[in-house]
């Protein structure tokens, strides 16, 4: 199925969430992730783990970085919701209580975010392909940087927010990659720390074609704080 015409309609929804530490150099960008502009225009619906409290915070357009406080930060349901002093666009269509339970297995759907750090917009096709309260399963190659995006049916309303990818070797990857760097070179070159390199690089980059998301309706249900902006 073709999404032009939604895609059409939430490409301005959707940004780039990033974290960022600033020196006399410039500032530079600690992670990335994706976000969705939500409510009044002035708030960002992410993933908790696309936030880090120890940086700072904000989201991306053109190239010019909006800063942002989290307002909310339920790390329990990896759920965040960032807050700017100004409208940053337009808000996302966010589906009704109706349209989330009507969500079924085989159903087309599709998401939108900057996987990889990708500098434009992607859009990846997704099918349904499991269902529970908390979670939705789509066959979708989503990646690193997708997370916190959103996951829209076939009308453009969003009905979930993307969190993960599938499988735990990507982790098992990322813990070899952090392991301590033992002395091993060859010909100049530490063979341990170039390992490591492409370790990490592997875990960022690994699919095997299925991702999930948090359903809307779950948020709302599970809390009343979050459900007051969705």
């Amino acid at each position: 199925m073709a999404f032009t015409t939604q895609y059409n309609l939430v490409a301005q929804c959707v940004t780039k969430v990033v974290t960022f530490k600033e020196s006399d150099n410039g500032v530079r960008l600690a992670s990335v992730g994706t976000g969705t502009i939500v409510n009044d225009g002035s708030m960002i619906l992410t993933c908790a783990h696309c936030v880090d409290e120890n940086v700072n915070s904000g989201i991306l357009i053109n190239n010019n970085i909006f800063r942002c406080e989290s307002l909310i930060k339920d790390n329990n349901l990896d759920i965040a919701i960032l807050k700017f002093n100004q409208k940053v666009g337009k808000p996302v269509p966010i589906c009704s209580a109706s349209d989330s339970n009507d969500i079924k297995i085989g159903d087309d759907s599709f998401v939108v975010g900057y996987p990889l750090n990708c500098k434009d917009q992607v859009l990846l096709p997704s099918t349904i392909s499991s269902l529970s309260t908390e979670s939705i399963r789509i066959a979708s190659n989503v990646n690193h940087g997708n997370s916190g995006g959103p996951l829209f049916n076939t009308n453009g309303d969003q009905i979930g927010v993307v969190n993960a990818k599938h499988g735990k070797l990507s982790e098992l990857l990322e813990q070899f990659s952090q392991l301590p760097v033992p002395s091993m070179t060859i010909n100049g070159v530490n063979t341990w720390e170039v390992l490591q390199q492409i370790i990490h690089e592997m875990s960022q980059n690994l699919n095997l074609g299925l991702g999930y998301a948090i359903p809307i309706n779950y948020i709302r249900m599970v809390s009343p704080e979050l459900k007051q902006y969705l």
